[in-house]
């Protein structure tokens, strides 16, 4: 895949303007990074050095203790940032994994050149702030949802707004995303399944 550094000033135009000195200056310090499945964008014990964009793909992040059984803090698909929000802004190591569920690219940032971007130009600590806002917004409904909602209002949400990504991954990750064992999540997929057909 080529890079295709559009695609992340796409993503930033969407949370204010920007200007083509600035726009230049994003894209010569923008990296790309490919990942093979199963492959790792970050483990613990190393410090998240970069904030990425997700250009395909879709990646995970959990806890080394939910190993056995897994709970997904977060399941990420393409046009998403990624970021390991504790140890990329208090550049302490990460407790947690970052890890490639399907074949993904990733246009990257090191800190010290986003750093060097807040500091050159005002606007860009106005999108920055923007994006800080949106995702803390994302994490909040996530809470939400996961407090509100029984296991199966869970899986028929997860159906009905990400109709693309439930048919794209596997199962068990559904349900570990969702919070519920895979055999409660496989129980209630068949009965819904059930539902659909009568």
């Amino acid at each position: 895949m080529m890079n295709d550094y559009s695609l992340v000033i796409e993503k930033l135009r969407a949370f204010g303007p920007m200007s083509d000195e600035l726009e230049q200056a994003i894209r010569a310090s923008l990296k790309t990074k490919t990942l093979r499945a199963n492959g790792f964008w970050l483990q613990p014990s190393q410090i998240a050095d970069s904030i990425a964009f997700l250009a395909s793909g879709v990646l995970v992040a959990y806890h080394p203790e939910d190993e056995d059984r897994k709970i997904l803090n977060w399941l990420m698909p393409e046009n998403n940032i990624v970021i390991s929000v504790s140890s990329f802004f208090s550049r302490q190591p990460a407790t947690e994994y970052i890890k490639a569920v399907e074949d993904s690219v990733l246009y990257y940032i090191t800190y010290t050149a986003l750093q060097n971007l807040y500091e050159r130009f005002v606007a860009f600590n106005m999108i920055g702030r923007r994006i800080t806002e949106h995702y803390y917004m994302l994490s909040e409904q996530r809470l939400l949802f996961l407090k509100r909602y029984s296991a199966e209002q869970r899986v028929v949400l997860f159906m009905e707004t990400q109709p693309e990504l439930y048919r794209r991954i596997a199962g068990k990750l559904v349900a570990e995303y969702l919070h519920i064992s895979h055999a409660e999540f496989y129980k209630v997929r068949s009965k819904i399944n059930k539902k659909r057909k009568n």
